[in-house]
């Protein structure tokens, strides 16, 4: 019997097996009652356990089959991430954001989350990491603050990753690797873990599709305005996925605005759809409450979806959104990063770009139409 104290002791358990291959994509875990019974704990931990699995993206649901092992990003990358994990050595590197330590401005809780998390898996694992900040237009400032500091750099900021900056880093024998928050930003002049969110969009319209939707809307900023460009990935996304399923999608589908506030204007045009997918949380939220003043229901009128599972307020309990999975970000830059200081950079390549990807949340802002 299998002695753990919560359920953070069964993640970490499955998240392993999953990573080692012990538990290879598509095997089934046991069900929530087995487990319960072979770790000693109730249903309700194992329940929160499963989530956190699930949100992650190591397991899937199948419904009444229980859950399966995901492990699609791991056999997308193996030419990169071998199933035998390198020999584990110290990483000192340094983690350049642009935002100030307690700063109180908008930040993206999952960028938060991804920098907590790696800096306590660096000092684990014996290392050190220091955080520089990235001051806009101030690229000399940032080469002196990271000349003086660590050999390794992890730009977190997509934005931050332009190749002319990457070049001048690696021509001081700095190693250089880009988190890209959207297919759209991916960088190819340096290694990049990149979320594949032209998927998650993709697989969104699909399922409108296969829920019986055929007057699908996409809400989101425009992707011409500096800063914004990411939503162009998440468009065609949207695009491919209903025409894959044999729909038709064109421009007059697609609602941009040039601002968060603005996107509650959407509703003047979504009388006549029965699913909007929103570019982000933060759009979702404004679109479904203009909508409640209109006196439009969701998801009994129109169905909405939302990006980023992001902390808002109690409206965001409802809402059908996408998470990226943390961890699995965490752990490709740990395996990528010890690869390419072992000295497998020529087995590995000039280049690496590992694709994550995000996981649907689906909630009760959504539904199939009869």
């Amino acid at each position: 019997m299998i002695k753990t104290t919560g359920y953070i002791d069964i993640y970490n358990t499955y998240k392993e097996r999953i990573l080692k291959g012990e538990i290879s994509s598509g095997g089934r875990l046991p069900s929530i009652r087995d487990l319960a019974k072979s770790h000693s704990v109730s249903m309700v931990t194992v329940h929160r356990a499963i989530s956190k699995l699930r949100q992650d993206g190591f397991v899937e649901s199948n419904g009444r089959y229980g859950c399966s092992a995901v492990d699609d990003w791991f056999k997308d990358n193996k030419k990169t991430l071998e199933t035998q994990a390198p020999p584990t050595q110290a990483l000192n590197i340094s983690l350049v954001v642009n935002w100030e330590k307690g700063s109180e401005s908008y930040i993206n809780p999952c960028l938060l989350s991804i920098e907590r998390m790696l800096t306590s898996r660096i000092y684990g694992n014996g290392g050190s990491i220091n955080h520089v900040v990235f001051h806009s237009g101030n690229e000399g400032r940032l080469i002196e603050d990271l000349s003086n500091s660590s050999r390794v750099v992890f730009f977190l900021i997509p934005q931050l990753c332009s190749k002319d900056l990457i070049c001048r880093l690696e021509k001081k024998g700095m190693s250089c690797f880009s988190l890209s928050g959207s297919t759209s930003l991916r960088n190819d002049g340096c290694d990049t873990i990149c979320v594949d969110d032209a998927w998650a969009f993709r697989e969104i319209s699909t399922r409108f599709m296969n829920m019986g939707h055929r007057k699908i809307a996409f809400i989101g900023l425009d992707p011409v305005i500096p800063g914004y460009e990411w939503n162009k990935g998440r468009i065609e996304g949207w695009r491919e996925g209903i025409v894959g399923a044999g729909g038709k999608a064109s421009g007059k589908n697609v609602l941009l605005f040039k601002d968060v506030s603005e996107t509650r204007n959407a509703v003047e045009n979504l009388r006549e759809y029965t699913a909007a997918v929103c570019a982000n949380d933060r759009i979702a939220l404004t679109v479904m409450s203009a909508l409640k003043a209109q006196g439009i229901k969701v998801p009994e009128d129109i169905s909405v979806t939302g990006y980023d599972n992001m902390p808002f307020d109690s409206a965001q309990g409802n809402l059908t959104t996408v998470a990226i999975p943390e961890e699995k970000i965490t752990s490709s830059f740990m395996s990528l990063a010890q690869r390419r200081l072992s000295g497998n950079a020529e087995e590995m390549g000039d280049r690496v770009c590992i694709m994550i990807r995000p996981v649907i949340i689906p909630r009760n802002s959504w539904r199939a139409l009869k």
